[in-house]
């Protein structure tokens, strides 16, 4: 026997709807929505941390003929396009000590004789690291941090001092 077409339709509607009323999800009636803002705020950081001490190695008070120079370096980590950055050293533990026009001292771990020296803020030893903050340009962030090189350097003066080793510790700081 054959149904009409408009039957055989109507069998096929209903077995379709039975089957996807089967299926997650059908039995809604209905849906609606919304948006959720999500959100968060970058501040300005920095870290510090040093790469290379100034280490001068030999020093000989007898027969200086030239100056001797050490070369160490600070690396800031910042927040990408941070703005404001200063980096600051401070005259060290001995600067009371020093002999002008040096600014800061090294003192002998067992005589207690100071070594006058001072850190510069370029090779060309022509400006000296102040004590006060000294701006600094930090690009790239994280993930490029920015090496500040530390110019040490004792001058070709005599310096009566004894035979021994010299230290002395100088605070860096970046201030944001």
């Amino acid at each position: 026997m054959k149904f009409p077409l408009s039957v055989r339709l109507a069998g096929l509607a209903a077995a379709f709807g039975l089957f996807a009323a089967l299926l997650p999800g059908a039995a809604s009636a209905g849906s609606a929505s919304s948006s959720v803002t999500v959100s968060a705020t970058v501040t300005q950081n920095c870290t510090i941390s040093t790469t290379t001490n100034v280490a001068f190695g030999a020093y000989d008070p007898v027969t200086v003929s030239a100056v001797t120079d050490a070369t160490g370096a600070v690396k800031l980590t910042c927040t990408k396009a941070a703005t404001g950055i200063t980096l600051t050293l401070n005259g060290g533990g001995h600067s009371g000590s020093a002999v002008a026009p040096d600014t800061r001292a090294m003192v002998g771990a067992t005589n207690g004789d100071f070594l006058s020296y001072d850190i510069y803020e370029t090779g060309s030893y022509a400006t000296r690291f102040p004590t006060t903050p000294v701006s600094e340009t930090v690009s790239g962030g994280i993930t490029t941090p920015t090496t500040v090189s530390l110019f040490g350097q004792i001058k070709a003066a005599p310096q009566d001092v004894s035979v021994d080793t010299y230290s002395d510790s100088v605070q860096a700081t970046v201030n944001f």
